[in-house]
């Protein structure tokens, strides 16, 4: 598990995205890299800069923490500031403007481009309706009754391995499990709590709060309330 409140160890840029990201890969620190399916994740604290990028090179997911990122795409204006969401489709035509004090968390995969150019950005709305959603496999907890879950999907790439969106889900604890997908999250309501496979307690959450786990991870993860998130996935498909 990372957890982006803690000290950074930071990994070497991933070669697949030499040259790609210009001055965009200034102040770019990166957390986790996955070479393989080139999926990287890490977190942004620069300078001021203004550029034009005629065709973003890859999906990238971002979590603003502090400052403001600024959008026009095809002359409207989208406006990014500390607790906002979105993802920046691979292929996206935009001027790129964001303040000194920006500081970020992203989650970039490289990714398809897509049979259309995109014409907008995917806004992570971390509040507003949602629909019936996946809860934890019953044979997994540990309580009862099951929880309910809701969910709402706001970005699925062309190949359907990369989703953002959101999750909320009500009371459970669960057996500690192989986690199946990559997956960057941010806590914006409840108190979850994340324990390893012996049961020790590595970390309680709060709102605000970012962290990810990578496929293969074992952990149990639960809550003694409701709880909602933000997310970012990789799955590989197959």
């Amino acid at each position: 598990m990372i957890d982006f409140s803690l000290p950074l160890d930071a990994l070497s840029a991933p070669a697949w995205l030499s040259g790609e990201l210009g001055a965009l890969n200034d102040g770019r620190r990166y957390r986790f890299v996955d070479a393989d399916n080139r999926v990287a994740n890490g977190e942004v604290e620069g300078g001021a800069l203004s550029l034009t990028i005629a065709s973003f090179p890859h999906h990238e997911f971002t979590l603003v923490r502090r400052g403001q990122l600024r959008l026009v795409i095809a002359g409207h204006e989208e406006l990014l500031e500390a607790g906002d969401a979105a993802v920046v489709p691979k292929g996206l035509a935009c001027r790129w403007s964001q303040s000194a004090d920006l500081q970020r968390v992203f989650m970039i995969h490289e990714g398809q481009h897509a049979a259309v150019a995109p014409r907008q950005l995917a806004r992570i709305a971390a509040f507003g309706p949602l629909g019936p959603g996946s809860a934890p496999p019953a044979d997994s907890l540990l309580t009862e009754p099951p929880p309910v879950a809701q969910s709402r999907v706001d970005f699925k790439d062309e190949s359907g391995q990369m989703l953002a969106g959101v999750w909320r889900c009500g009371a459970y604890r669960r057996k500690p499990l192989a986690a199946q997908q990559h997956e960057l999250m941010q806590i914006v309501e409840g108190t979850p709590d994340v324990d390893g496979e012996d049961g020790t307690r590595l970390r309680s959450f709060a709102p605000g709060d970012i962290f990810f786990t990578a496929k293969g991870a074992r952990y149990s993860l639960g809550s003694g309330g409701a709880f909602q998130k933000i997310f970012c996935v990789f799955k590989q498909a197959g």
